[in-house]
Order: structure tokens, then C-alpha cells, then sequence
């Protein structure tokens, strides 16, 4: 798997990083509560992406291998330019503003044009290429947006961040139409088909937010910004894991649409993947809590975001994040038998765990009764996942 992916995995490990690392980076330069909205900022973007695509761009990467599918998928992200379009022109808008919140609008439609091309290389098996255009489009404008601020530009930093979203959508504009059928045309019968699948995948893109950082807006409904900060950066940390394994999940993706193309037994697949994939994140998530609590310990955190770690916190975020990686292994079962509509219910039971649990006990237990509802939640998700991939893989 390594062997066969070396750049595009090397540049996604460079690609997570850069996401992960931005986050600390950004706290050393704005107070909490700054950090605090730079935090519903950002999840606010991943909230509207699936709403506002109708997930068509995952439709994209289903169905590109598929003959029939080509000329449809070219016209349609041929036409994906519009986002980059609205883009600029809701960045202009924003101009009038001094919030945040008010560049909303334009960092989604860049990201959404950006998103159509990273789903339809990796669809065509290009993945090197493809975490190139979210270097540039995501991962560069994070690098832009810190550099303003260190270098004291008077600019906003997610004005900065935005403007360099959508420059570098230009440029790939520019370079992939070439690579595109400029006459290709929809096929309104295809494209029904591929919304059908897409629009499937809108409730468990959301409930998953939900379920991973609806945290976020019951953190701020019933305290402040302030301790929104305070747990983001515990979660963040615990965060690194299932970033991590983002970046092989690709990989591992298109391993069991072979394995099911070539009718062998995606169950044994999915679960000796699950084993190997949970012990490996185990060993890490150990490291990961005993040295942030190291450097903790035994260095001078008084100026430092560590003052900020709580160990008992960190150490339940960060076996949710493990059971939420394997739950990630266990629903690609959805995608191999194009049965993505199932999965809703699993995150759904999960998420109300979650977003009840945080709700109800967080006057009582602060921050800790957010953590203990996350990890339940993350539980029962594995659980109903792992039933469902029996179930499947009997039919």
C-alpha cells in the first residue's frame, strides 16, 4: 500500500500536518476567544460544504471508474467553476465587514470548487495530484494566514486565508480545463443517478459533524468562546489520530472496492483492516498523551497553550478518536454496496448520544461531561457499524 502511494502519502501527511500544526499556531498568536471563533469558523465551512454541494463531488469519486459515467462527470465539474466564481465575488462582499463570520460564504465556494478536483483525480487513481491541489488550496492558505500574522501585516488572518483559497483555485482553473471535455454534456438520467447516491451521504456528512463537533456550538451555547478554546485544544490533540488516518483511508477505500470487485470477502477485509488499524492507533494515542503530558510536566508551559491540557480530558478524546477511526474502516462496507444511506442511522443514534449527553451534564460536570457523551457516542457508532457489516456482507 505504501510501496504503491509513496508521494501521495508523504504529501498528506504534509498536508495533515500543516492542518493539525496550524490550529497551535494560530493559539500562539490570538487570544481564546479569538481562537474560540476561529474554531465555529471553520467548522461552520464543513457544516455547509455537504449542504451546499449536495455531496455530488463524493459522487464524483464513486462513479468516475465507470464508462457510462465519464462525459456527465467532465460537464459537472466543468461547471464546478461557478463556486470559484461566487467565491470572489462573496469575498468582495465580505470586504464591508470586520467579522469573521462574514467570510464564511466565500471560503466555502473556493474549498467546494477545490473539492470537485481532489475528488475527481482521486476517482481517476491520480492521488498524487490530488493532495497537491489541497496543498495549495487548503494546507498554503493556512501557511498565508499565520505568516500574516507573524510578520504583523495588518490584515486579517482569515481574510488572508480566504483570498489565498481562491487564487490558487484560479491557477488550477486555469491548468485542469485542459484535462476536462470542454463539450461534455449531463446526462440528466446518470446525473439523477449519482444525486440519488450523493444525496444519501448529506445527513451522515452532517450527523457526523454533529456527532464530531456539535461540541463545539453546545460548548458555546452554555458557557463561552473562552472554554470552547480550552477543549478545542485538548481535542485537537487528540484530533492528530484520525487526521492521521485520513490519510491513508483513500487507500484502504479503494482496497475494498477491489477486493468486492473481484467478489473476495470484503468482511474479513474490513475487520483484519479494523484490527491492524486500531493497534497501530492505539500505540500512537499512547505516545501522544504520555508526551503532551510530558512536556507538560517538565517544561515551563505558563505562556504555552499546554497550560490548557488536562490529562483525564485528553486521554478520553483520544480513545474516542481511536473508535472513531475504526468506525471509519468499518462504514467503508457503505460504499462498497452503494448502500450509504444506511449509515444514518448508526451516527444518528451516536450523535444524539453525543449532543444529549454534552447538553444535559455539562452545567453539572463542565467540560469532562462533553468528553464522556463523545466517547459513548463513538462507541455505540463502532458497535452498529460492526452489526451492519455482518448484516451486508451475508446479503
Amino acid at each position: 500500500m505504501i510501496k504503491n502511494h509513496k508521494g501521495y502519502l508523504l504529501l498528506q501527511v504534509a498536508n495533515k500536518l500543516i492542518f493539525g500544526v496550524s490550529f497551535f499556531a494560530l493559539a500562539s498568536f490570538v487570544t481564546l476567544k479569538e481562537l474560540g471563533e476561529w474554531e465555529i469558523f471553520i467548522t461552520t465551512v464543513y457544516v455547509l460544504i455537504p449542504l451546499i454541494s449536495l455531496q455530488l463531488h463524493t459522487a464524483v469519486f464513486r462513479f468516475i471508474g465507470e464508462s457510462l459515467y465519464v462525459q456527465t462527470i467532465h460537464a459537472i465539474v466543468n461547471r464546478s467553476v461557478y463556486f470559484l466564481l461566487f467565491s470572489v465575488v462573496l469575498f468582495l462582499l465580505a470586504q464591508h465587514s470586520n467579522s469573521i463570520l462574514f467570510f464564511i460564504p466565500s471560503y466555502v465556494a473556493a474549498i467546494l470548487y477545490g473539492l470537485f478536483i481532489i475528488e475527481f483525480l482521486k476517482g481517476r487513481g491520480e492521488l498524487f495530484k490530488s493532495s497537491v491541489v489541497e496543498f495549495f488550496i487548503i494546507s498554503l492558505s493556512y501557511i498565508a494566514g499565520i505568516f500574516s500574522l507573524y510578520v504583523d501585516s495588518g490584515l486579517p488572518y482569515y481574510e488572508v486565508i480566504t483570498l489565498t483559497a481562491i487564487l490558487a483555485s484560479i491557477i488550477f482553473h486555469l491548468y485542469f480545463k485542459r484535462t476536462l471535455s470542454a463539450g461534455a454534456k449531463i446526462n440528466i438520467v446518470l446525473l439523477k443517478k449519482m444525486s440519488i447516491y450523493s444525496v444519501a451521504l448529506i445527513p451522515n456528512a452532517l450527523l457526523w459533524l454533529l456527532l464530531n463537533s456539535g461540541f463545539k456550538y453546545i460548548i458555546l451555547l452554555k458557557t463561552n468562546l473562552v472554554h470552547l478554546a480550552i477543549f478545542s485544544i485538548n481535542f485537537r490533540l487528540s484530533w492528530a489520530l484520525p487526521i492521521l488516518f485520513s490519510v491513508i483511508i483513500v487507500v484502504i477505500q479503494n482496497q475494498a472496492l477491489a477486493v468486492y470487485r473481484k467478489n473476495k470477502n470484503v468482511e474479513v477485509f474490513l475487520l483484519n483492516k479494523s484490527v491492524e488499524i486500531g493497534v497501530i492507533f492505539l500505540l500512537i494515542g499512547i505516545v501522544v498523551w504520555g508526551g503532551v503530558l510530558y512536556a507538560k510536566d517538565y517544561y515551563n508551559v505558563d505562556n504555552s497553550i499546554l497550560i490548557n491540557v488536562d490529562s483525564e480530558l485528553l486521554f478520553v478524546l483520544l480513545v474516542s478518536s481511536i473508535l472513531f477511526i475504526l468506525s471509519s474502516v468499518l462504514g467503508l462496507v457503505y460504499i462498497v454496496y452503494k448502500k450509504t444511506s444506511l449509515a444514518l442511522s448508526s451516527i444518528l443514534v451516536s450523535s444524539l448520544i453525543s449532543i444529549l449527553g454534552s447538553y444535559l451534564f455539562i452545567d453539572s460536570f463542565g467540560l469532562y461531561a462533553v468528553a464522556y457523551a463523545l466517547l459513548l457516542g463513538s462507541f455505540v457508532n463502532v458497535m452498529m457499524r460492526y452489526y451492519d457489516l455482518r448484516r451486508l456482507s451475508v446479503q
